[in-house]
This record gives structure tokens, C-alpha cells and sequence, in this order.
């Protein structure tokens, strides 16, 4: 099969190492694969170079532009699958296809963001997903969002597969905190991951217990605002030795 991959971009998130991991396997499996994306973030682009995976990148600025160009490069691609990510790919995939369409259209939910439900730009999204074959989500939680959005989609059309964890061959290396639980968390800076949560649970153990913990979170800051507020509460809270914020990494296996 010739499947393209479109995502905004091939940034340090969840969503695109998952569908990074499975770009590779298709790619190990003979089938013929590609990306689009449309920002030039590339953390994970090394990954698919290895794998002699191309990636097509589509800077357009202006919103309906954008669409278009994407649209065009989409129905010239004779790809047999698309396989589209996040809400905003997946609303020009659903776009693309239309009148009419030859290629099978498979839509990926990926977090389940309670704020789907508040947006109306994010509930319109999910309209589109009637255009698709499949919509494929990481919980039920999720897919309970998106058929509260839209009651309309077909049960048989809406299916959970959890995330791919790929773990590498390693050794287990002496400790860096020998005498303390090293906890590493592999999460971008946002809401929706709850480092806030975090923060305030360890904030509620003894002193005795804080001293004896180190946790180590690596990730983007997707949103820069959240991230400053974290830090400075871990800072209000005297817990900088106990949880430190860390940039996004391709060796956490490592850490």
C-alpha cells in the first residue's frame, strides 16, 4: 500500500511519535510511506530519515491557503491511505476527500482534552469525522468525548488502540539517585498533562518523604505561559530539588 502521514508537524508531542512508530513499522512491513506536515518542527524527522521515510513539509500561513495546498497535494498523492492526526490535520484530510475520494481516510483522536467539549471550533472538527472511514482514539474516554460531540457517528466506524511503546534493548545503569525513587515523566508542557496535579500531590507529603524523591519531567512547552506558572509554583513551594522541568529529549530511555 502507498499510506501518507499528515500531522502539523514533527514535533516532540505524543501524537506524532505515536504515528512516527507506526510509519516505521508500516515502512518495515513493505508498504510504501510518506508525511505531510505543515509547520517546520522537525524533533522527529532524523527518526524517519533513518527509515528512508520522505517527509513533505507545506508552509502556507494563511489558514484557507493552507487547506487548499494541502488538499491539492493530497488528491495528486495516489495514496491508497491517509492516516491524519490531530484535529486540525484531520479536519483538511476530511476536506480533501471531498466530493469524492479513492483513498480510505483514517482520523487519529489522541488526548481526551475536556476542552473539545467547550470549543466550537473543536466540536465542528468532529463533524468532519463523518467523512472518514475510521476514527481511531487511545481511550474510551476519549471516544466518549467525541460521541458526545457527535452522536451521529457509527459505532463500527470508531475504534480504540492504545498507545505504542516502543522499548529499546537497554541495560539497567547504575542510579543517579541511589538512595531515592527517580521518577522521569516524557509529557509536553500544557494543561491537559496535569504537571500541575503533580506539584500539588508532592506538596502534600511529609518533608521526610519530599527529601527522599527526585522527579524528572522532559518535554516541549507547547505553551510557554503554562510552563512559567509551573516552574514558579515549584519554586513558591521549595520543591526545585525535588521536581525539575527538563527540555524534550530523544533519549528518555536513557534517562
Amino acid at each position: 500500500m502507498k499510506i501518507l502521514c499528515l500531522i502539523d508537524s514533527l514535533g516532540s508531542g505524543g501524537a506524532q511519535r505515536q504515528l512516527v512508530e507506526l510509519a516505521k513499522g508500516f515502512k518495515e512491513k513493505g508498504h510504501e510511506v510518506s508525511f505531510l506536515t505543515y509547520h517546520e518542527i522537525n524533533f522527529f524527522k532524523p527518526q524517519l530519515d533513518k527509515a528512508n521515510i520522505q517527509v513533505h513539509t507545506i508552509v502556507e500561513p494563511n489558514y484557507l491557503k493552507r487547506i487548499l495546498k494541502i488538499r491539492r497535494f493530497i488528491r495528486n498523492s495516489k495514496a491508497n491511505a491517509v492516516l491524519a492526526f490531530l484535529e486540525g490535520s484531520s479536519f483538511m484530510a476530511a476536506v480533501a476527500g471531498l466530493p469524492w475520494r479513492k483513498w480510505k481516510l483514517v482520523v487519529g483522536e489522541r488526548s481526551a482534552n475536556p476542552n473539545i467539549l467547550k470549543s466550537k471550533k473543536l466540536r465542528m472538527y468532529r463533524w468532519f469525522h463523518l467523512l472518514a472511514d475510521y476514527v481511531v482514539a487511545n481511550s474510551h474516554s476519549n471516544l466518549d468525548m467525541v460521541k458526545k460531540i457527535n452522536p451521529l457517528l457509527p459505532k463500527k466506524k470508531m475504534k480504540v488502540i492504545y498507545n505504542i511503546v516502543n522499548v529499546p534493548q537497554i541495560e539497567t545503569q547504575q542510579k543517579k539517585y541511589p538512595n531515592k525513587p527517580h521518577i522521569v515523566v516524557a509529557a509536553s508542557y500544557r494543561d491537559v498533562k496535569n504537571l500541575d496535579g503533580l506539584i500539588e500531590a508532592v506538596k502534600l507529603l511529609p518533608q521526610e518523604y519530599k527529601e527522599k524523591l527526585r522527579i524528572d519531567w522532559y518535554g516541549n512547552r507547547e505553551t510557554p505561559e503554562y510552563a512559567d506558572k509551573m516552574n514558579k509554583k515549584i519554586n513558591d513551594y521549595n520543591l526545585s530539588d525535588v521536581i525539575v522541568m527538563n527540555s524534550a529529549t530523544s533519549d528518555i530511555f536513557d534517562k
